[in-house]
């Protein structure tokens, strides 16, 4: 069906998509050249079907308008329906040149036992206007990681089928998380692939899978497919796949086909990933659409995602990490007209999302979205909120200007496992307890968006978010996000897992609200997400349970940077050790050990004064230290207002100022 505009719909910015089309393609296989096996026992019991193999560069093969069926026999290593084999690369890994003038075109491979158009150490390809439907395996195969220049435009894959257990070539080819047959498995992003169509697969409509280094015969390449730059990929359409209908993220690691996530980010000097070496890109005009997993899933830097189009997708639309991307002028909708069964899905407890975006790590802009509505009690609306857990405080949202929401909720405020009142069943982590929301998408501009609980409201001016009682408090002022904790029992600020436990107090030391994460070791996952949001002038008091008492200590205070930002913090320390300390800006990445470095740059750093009592650290200004001996504790003032190394203060749109902070150090004098 075709789901036109209302009328006097605008998108924020044009060019933009602004019609659905989920009309079913329907492709001609037959052909008046035929060339198929027979259909006797060998074919219908063991997979043997017919095979075209060519090699040798000196070749020129031209395929137009022929019908292969019944092809390719199962389990057996290079007996695909067609088959490209070592054209542009010696046994040693020289190249030998591109196959130009090798086209297969206008042409079908149906019934097939193994894959479809296999292309393998084989460079300058044209494959166009070709459908290959029941296919087990991938379908469209790129085989080493080494084949660039090829065409891949306007072809039709369908019906891609996990092999039987005996005939399955390699693991991904399997039932595996987030894999399975692909339309399209491309290991290398130097080719053109434009304008296909990918439906109805066991695993992902698209499949860009880029290794870190050549498999199969082809190791000795000197290539770097997950570092090389971007081809062209463009105008694709996924739909009905069992898992995402586009992924860009699990790439093999070996021979057999095992896959591990990775990050794919181009670079004008592979491997090398200096910033004057890295290289933005675009994936313009995809269509993805009823894939059971979502439209996309990516894990990559720099990318560019234009013009996309994605509708009636289970779960969250598009998820995973894109450090310095953007997705923009695209067109996201929840339920169409043209969707019944996920209606049932949603209220049965499935996901609806648009975007979940590993803590704002994607600027988003000028997209529409279209019917994700607040399901109570589920992750739902345009961002995935559970998707907010790096840091205590999530101030990304500052990236995500000028998106028009039609019937759509910005987001339900998931409870994190230390709140929801559920059995925590290992559950030990937490959520951001603060998000900024500078577009005012929750509430007034420039407010936090925040779990409805005393620790978290207490002094700020707040009001519920819509819908009343169900999804936060929408508070002013500032808050703090509180963690990447460092101690000499718990020596790393990315893999903290300690159980942790804030007391915040009134200025009479009466107690106000607790924040409490249990031992990240016996977490399910997300072990060392632990962290709190405090506000201005609030007073904490931070222990380990079970844990002894440090005599080092360490931690980031993000959202800090204004000269007039302070708080009263208490850690508990071993008081038979003298200490002092230091605060100092824009080391979140890049702190290890500084409490015996000497190095740091001056003016970036701030020592703590000795005070007197805890009363004269609450009454006084700047940084503040008391060592309250007998009760093993230490009193801070942390005061904001630091320079960043680079003299900047949180400049917008920059990653490390975006998330910038302030380290507070502790250790013995």
């Amino acid at each position: 069906m075709s789901l036109t505009p209302e009328p006097g719909y605008v998108p924020p910015a044009t060019p933009a998509p602004t019609v659905l089309d989920e009309r079913a393609a329907v492709g001609n296989l037959s052909r008046n050249i035929v060339i198929q096996s027979i259909d006797d026992d060998a074919w219908r019991s063991k997979g043997f079907g017919v095979h075209l193999m060519f090699m040798d560069l000196k070749s020129k093969i031209v395929l137009d308008g022929v019908e292969i069926h019944r092809a390719g026999q199962a389990g057996i290593t290079g007996r695909y329906p067609i088959h490209w084999h070592r054209l542009s690369y010696s046994d040693t890994g020289v190249a030998l040149g591109d196959a130009t003038g090798h086209v297969m075109q206008n042409s079908t491979v149906w019934e097939s036992a193994n894959r479809c158009v296999v292309i393998h150490a084989t460079n300058g390809v044209t494959v166009k206007n070709n459908i290959c439907q029941d296919v087990k395996g991938h379908a469209f195969f790129l085989e080493d990681a080494v084949e660039r220049r090829n065409i891949f435009e306007g072809n039709l894959a369908l019906m891609m089928r996990i092999p039987a257990a005996a005939n399955k070539l390699q693991i991904h080819e399997g039932d595996i998380f987030q894999g399975g047959p692909a339309g399209f498995w491309l290991t290398n992003p130097d080719n053109i692939v434009r304008g296909n169509s990918a439906g109805d697969a066991a695993g992902n409509g698209f499949w860009m899978a880029f290794p870190e280094r050549p498999l199969g015969s082809s190791k000795s390449v000197p290539l770097y497919p997950n570092r090389m730059l971007h081809g062209v990929f463009e105008y694709n359409t996924a739909y009905t796949s069992r898992g995402p209908g586009v992924m860009l993220e699990w790439a093999p690691i070996d021979d057999a086909g095992n896959v591990k996530p990775m990050v794919y980010m181009a670079s004008a000097n592979p491997p090398s990933l200096e910033s004057t070496d890295r290289r933005s890109f675009e994936i313009k005009g995809i269509t993805s659409y009823k894939n059971l997993d979502g439209a996309y899933r990516n894990r990559v830097g720099g990318a560019n995602y234009v013009e996309w189009v994605s509708a009636d997708n289970v779960g969250v639309s598009m998820a995973g990490s894109g450090n310095t991307s953007t997705i923009s002028r695209g067109l996201f909708i929840g339920q169409s007209l043209n969707n019944y069964t996920l209606v049932s899905k949603v209220t049965s407890g499935e996901i609806l999302a648009a975007f979940a975006t590993y803590h704002s790590s994607f600027t988003m802009k000028e997209n529409t979205v279209v019917n994700f509505p607040f399901i109570e009690g589920q992750t739902s609306g345009m961002f995935a909120m559970t998707d907010y857990y790096i840091f205590g405080v999530d101030t990304g949202q500052l990236l995500n200007v000028n998106n028009r929401l039609i019937n759509s909720h910005p987001g339900q405020r998931s409870l994190p496992p230390n709140l929801d009142g559920r059995p925590l069943n290992s559950r030990n982590w937490t959520y951001s307890g603060a998000i900024w929301d500078p577009q005012g998408m929750w509430g007034p501009k420039n407010n936090f968006l925040v779990y409805d609980v005393p620790f978290l409201t207490s002094s700020g001016n707040c009001q519920y978010t819509d819908p009343i009682g169900k999804n936060g408090k929408s508070c002013d002022g500032q808050f703090y996000g509180v963690g990447s904790f460092q101690t000499d029992f718990d020596d790393n600020p990315f893999t903290f897992k300690s159980p942790i436990q804030i007391i915040r107090t009134s200025a009479e030391g009466t107690e106000i609200g607790r924040w409490a994460v249990g031992d990240g070791e016996v977490a399910s996952f997300f072990g060392n997400m632990r962290h709190f949001a405090a506000q201005p002038n609030g007073t904490y008091s931070l222990t380990f349970p079970g844990k002894p008492l440090p005599t080092k200590f360490a931690m980031d205070v993000g959202n800090a940077h204004r000269i007039g930002d302070s708080f009263i913090f208490s850690v508990s320390y071993d008081g038979r050790i003298p200490v002092t300390g230091y605060t100092v800006a824009g080391f979140r990445y890049g702190r290890f050990n500084f409490w015996s470095r000497s190095d740091i740059r001056a003016g970036s750093a701030r020592w703590f004064e000795p005070a007197g009592s805890m009363s004269e650290v609450v009454q006084s200004t700047g940084n503040r230290i008391w060592q309250d001996t007998k009760n093993n504790t230490v009193w801070l003032r942390v005061q904001g207002g630091i320079p960043f190394p680079n003299n900047n203060q949180a400049v917008p749109f920059i990653d490390d100022e975006t998330y910038g902070a302030l380290s507070v150090i502790l250790h013995p004098k």
